[in-house]
């Protein structure tokens, strides 16, 4: 009977070991299975997204777990990227947690299993050390209500990793050797799916790179407002040529392509050719070779002309550029004519200094024949002969202020305090005119200027703002502070400036005036310049806004 009892017990014994090894090899048929499913998803797609979220699928139901999810570990960006997630159908109320999180809250378990290589776990009512101390612990079992968790690190880099992350939510899990041994090797093919993934982008990357580089020449080479072409170098016939290169010259794509410089007679000089064709031949390239060339009418014009020997199917190529600088040259030749008139203009200034003695003695004898009984009969001739002196020399006042190096005597002031001693004269010439002044004046620093031409510069802006204006009008003089520079602004309410005169303002001479001299706004640029402030402008039907800006001491 024992013997009996005995043998019926072995045989139950028999029977679970029999069970537990087909258990057993139906969990190795199903690993199996999953691993292979993954290495043909890895080897019939190419679509990054169905990739990982096929592999976190296939992982993720080979466990039976709630969810998974595969996130890129990003120390560069201090950042947890999520890349993919799959929750399971069968688990009730899941709440998708695929995000981007920050590693200052996963920052310490992070570190660790990049520094250790090492997979880590979590339950709820067991934390991991790691996760306890960087805060992680709670947000994971107590926010998100995961009750064990699973962390496999793997494809390391310098900066980073990638991570197969597992949750259980429904029931706190105990993870066997043989689960460990099938997510290390299902980790080893998502690595080899990331590399695929990572080639697959850079290959289609570099045909993006390559096709975006192939548009930006042809846009460069095509709408460049230079005159482009491509040569062959050995037979130099063109190959191509942009349509700025065949309007200069006036021919046509059939009359230029396939046609050499020499028979189309574009050059002038045909030593200059051999000297550019020297250079382009023994250093590979030709830089600004200053050139004639003409036009198929027969008109010449200067141009610069430079190359690069390139490569183009398998053939040596000259990628040339011709710049023409006829009009370049024109206003050289002008700037130079006003050199040569500027000069004259200061050697004029300094008669001016000349002329001014014998106008006081002029205007001083003038004055006292005035006096005489005989003459008071033609004291209105008088008047206006010594009025005109005083405008005379009032002229040479001005021009004197456009002279560049006139001394200035420097002395830290506060332009508020100019501005305030100036008022009543500002106000009684605006009153004058039925006209009104307001002061907006912030507290500003104090600067190094010549108290004597800031008057001036104040007094030139503020009448032009007062002429610009009708009866009634309101001119605003302000000043304030932005960063470390001081702002003078004068507004009126004028009509503002014409838009075909904005560009002369400014210039000696110019005036729209009818009894203007044109020196007035010059010369506040150039004192402007002696104090190197800048000023500028903005205009509109409503009125005009003048901005002088002073480097504050």
């Amino acid at each position: 009977m024992r013997e009996e009892h005995k043998t019926i017990k072995q045989l139950i014994f028999e029977l679970r070991e029999s069970r537990n090894h087909h258990e057993q090899l139906q969990e190795q048929l199903s690993f199996a299975s999953a691993l292979n499913l993954i290495a043909e998803t890895i080897i019939s797609n190419h679509d990054t997204p169905i990739i990982l979220e096929s592999m976190a699928e296939i992982i993720g139901s080979t466990l039976r777990l709630d969810r998974t999810l595969i996130y890129d570990i990003d120390f560069a960006k201090h950042q947890l990227i999520g890349l993919s997630e799959w929750l399971n159908p069968n688990s009730p109320d899941l709440t998708p947690t695929k995000a981007i999180y920050s590693l200052d809250v996963f920052g310490d378990a992070s570190l660790h299993m990049k520094n250790t290589r090492q997979w880590q776990e979590s339950h709820v009512d067991d934390y991991n050390p790691h996760a306890y101390r960087d805060g992680s612990g709670d947000l994971l079992h107590k926010v998100m209500q995961i009750k064990s968790g699973l962390w496999y690190p793997f494809s390391f880099r310098e900066q980073g990793y990638y991570c197969l992350t597992f949750n259980h939510v429904i029931h706190r899990r105990i993870w066997r050797k043989e689960e460990i041994e099938f997510i290390a090797t299902a980790a080893h093919l998502v690595e080899i799916a990331v590399q695929k993934i990572n080639f697959l982008t850079e290959q289609q990357q570099h045909k993006e790179a390559l096709r975006l580089s192939e548009e930006r020449f042809y846009k460069v080479f095509h709408y460049s407002p230079v005159s482009m072409t491509i040569t062959s170098l050995k037979s130099r016939e063109y190959i191509d040529a942009n349509e700025c290169c065949l309007n200069t010259h006036g021919y046509s794509r059939d009359e230029f392509i396939g046609s050499t410089a020499l028979a189309l007679n574009l050059w002038v000089d045909l030593e200059k050719r051999a000297k550019y064709y020297k250079e382009l031949t023994e250093r590979g390239f030709a830089l600004n070779h200053e050139i004639e060339s003409y036009k198929k009418s027969g008109e010449m014009f200067e141009s610069l002309l430079s190359g690069v020997v390139i490569e183009l199917n398998n053939e040596q190529c000259v990628l040339g550029t011709k710049t023409n600088i006829t009009e370049l040259r024109q206003y050289q030749r002008e700037l130079s004519r006003l050199a040569s008139l500027n000069l004259i203009g200061e050697m004029a200034a300094g008669i001016a200094h000349e002329i001014r003695n014998p106008m006081t003695t002029v205007r001083g004898f003038l004055q006292l024949l005035s006096e005489k009984e005989e003459y008071l009969s033609h004291i209105d001739f008088f008047t206006l002969m010594v009025s005109e002196l005083d405008r005379a020399n009032s002229l040479i006042t001005e021009f004197l202020s456009l002279v560049k190096n006139k001394p200035i005597e420097l002395k830290t002031q506060n332009l508020n305090s100019i501005i305030e001693n100036l008022f009543p004269l500002i106000q009684s010439d605006a009153m004058i005119t039925d006209k009104y002044v307001k002061l907006d004046l912030d507290r500003i620093e104090n600067l190094l200027i010549d108290a004597k031409e800031m008057r001036q510069l104040i007094l030139n802006l503020v009448r032009n703002g007062l002429e610009a204006m009708s009866p009634g009008g309101i001119l605003t003089i302000k000043t304030h502070m932005e960063n470390n520079t001081v702002v003078l602004i004068v507004k009126d309410q004028g009509k503002g400036i014409a838009s075909n005169v904005i560009d002369k303002i400014g210039t000696p001479f110019f005036t729209t005036k009818d009894n203007g001299t044109g020196l007035g706004l010059a010369t506040c640029y150039s004192i402007a310049a002696r104090h190197n402030a800048s000023i500028n402008f903005d205009t509109g039907p409503t009125g005009s806004s003048f901005y002088a800006c002073f480097n504050a001491c």
